[in-house]
Order: structure tokens, then sequence, then C-alpha cells
């Protein structure tokens, strides 16, 4: 920022750096460890890192699960944390159904499929197979996370 000039005409560069701050990571329980150490990998690096540990005890649930994603939606991306028990969660799948349907540019959007271990791919969403995914582990674990950092930092956002 230029500190010369008006905030106003320089909002858009905020922005920008504001679209690259939140994840949402959707996961199935039984990989809360995986995620957590994702979401660990991912605050390293300056982004907001969104997981249901972060709903309030009493609160309405599924409002703050929507407003999450609809954050990350629209100013970062939602991380499809997949796995033979995420697979198998119609929660999960309703989840990154939501998130799709969200995105602004089906084709090319900020929701993105993580495979956390192998499983059948015949067991994928249709919503989803036509989105290219990273799989964490077809390597070491740092490299796999700079891949996919990499790739959010590369993404176009609108």
């Amino acid at each position: 920022m230029d500190l010369n000039r008006s905030v106003k005409s320089q909002l858009h560069k905020l922005e920008r750096l504001a679209k690259r701050a939140t994840v949402f990571l959707s996961y199935s329980r039984s990989d809360t460890a995986e995620a957590r150490r994702i979401g660990d990998a991912l605050k390293k690096h300056d982004y907001r890192v969104w997981t249901e540990a972060d709903l309030h005890p009493g609160g309405d649930w599924a409002a703050a699960l929507g407003a999450a994603i609809d954050e990350a939606v629209k100013h970062g991306f939602v991380l499809l944390l997949l796995s033979e028990a995420s697979l198998r969660s119609e929660f999960r799948r309703q989840e990154s159904l939501y998130a799709l349907q969200r995105a602004s540019a089906p084709g090319r959007s900020n929701v993105v499929p993580v495979i956390l271990n192998q499983f059948d791919f015949s067991a994928l969403p249709p919503e989803i197979r036509h989105i290219q995914h990273l799989d964490l582990e077809a390597g070491p674990f740092d490299e796999r996370m700079q891949l996919l950092i990499r790739g959010l930092k590369a993404r176009e956002m609108e």
C-alpha cells in the first residue's frame, strides 16, 4: 500500500490479498488429525483456516458452517479432504455440494479436492470427479503441502 495515495484507490490490492486469506477444511471427524496438520501448515503461510473446532457450543452449527463456506468461497478456498471415511459421509457430500454451488465459476472454482489416503475412485461424487485433486500421499507431506500452497497462490480469483 502506498500511504501517500487514498485508501479507496487501493482497495483492489487489499481485496486481492484478502481473497487468499480464508480456507475452509471439509473433513470427516476420523480425519481430524490430518485436517489439523494441514490447517497448521496453511496457518504458517498466513491463511486463516476454518474447521469444525471453530463452532461454538449452543450456536446454530448449520448457519455457522454455511457462513464459513460462503466466506471461503468468496475470499479463499474450500479444501475437500477426501478419505474413505469422508466419502461415506452423506453430511460431507452435502457440504461439498453446497461449496460447489456457491463457487462462482464451475470448472475453475476455488473448491479443491485433497486426497488424504487411497480409496476407490469410483466412490467420488460425480460433481467433483472433473476437478483436479492433490494427492497428499504421493510424496513427503511438506513437499505436497508446498505444492498445494503454490497452487492456491497461483489461482486466479474473481
